[in-house]
């Protein structure tokens, strides 16, 4: 909000509720970053970095437009999903899923030590049966900059792990409108033939 140093909105453009409720998860969590912005970045790549850090994404709401912001986490009831399928799907274009040989196995987080005061890795964190099925160690280096805890980066390599070693899909959905109501980030089920 900041007309300097920040984007220049007014406080009635931040949905204030997401931006609590995730603050109090993050807290929660014990999540912490300390990261500066000096403006030698655009301020934009900056907000990146921590929505990075803190796997969330940040959106202007359609309904209230106000900016929302929201983690991605496993915090919902998989029941009360909304449910996408041939009933109100009309088409799928597009869908990929990668191969087990283009799935990462092994994951390091470079982040900043606050008790040495150097930048630190933290042990791999490695998916052992991945590893055994594609016959060879497949490693990936994340930088992480505003981690300042060693505890804090291990689970950040983990929950990267989970994700680059999960052969997620990927695909374009054409639906009707009951879909309108899904923001970014927003879970949902769907239930396709293959």
């Amino acid at each position: 909000t900041d007309q300097d140093w920040g984007m220049g909105y007014a406080d009635a453009d931040i949905d204030d509720a997401s931006f609590t409720a995730t603050a109090d998860a993050l807290y929660a969590e014990g999540f912490g970053l300390s990261l500066l912005w000096d403006k030698t970045t655009e301020l934009q790549a900056f907000v990146g970095e921590v929505l990075k850090h803190i796997d969330a994404v940040l959106y202007v709401d359609r309904s209230t437009g106000k900016f929302t912001l929201d983690l991605i986490r496993a915090d919902y009831v998989l029941g009360a999903l909304l449910v996408l399928n041939a009933s109100n799907v009309q088409r799928i274009e597009n869908f990929r899923r990668p191969a087990v040989g283009e799935l990462v196995n092994s994951i390091v987080v470079k982040y900043y030590d606050a008790e040495t005061g150097k930048v630190a890795t933290t042990p791999p964190a490695t998916d052992l049966a991945l590893v055994s099925v594609q016959g060879s160690l497949i490693a990936s280096t994340i930088e992480y900059n505003g981690i300042t805890r060693a505890e804090l980066a291990a689970r950040v390599a983990a929950r990267e792990l989970k994700a680059l070693a999960t052969p997620l899909a990927t695909c374009t959905i054409y639906t009707n409108r009951i879909a309108a109501g899904l923001t970014p980030g927003a879970p949902f089920r769907l239930v396709w033939p293959d």
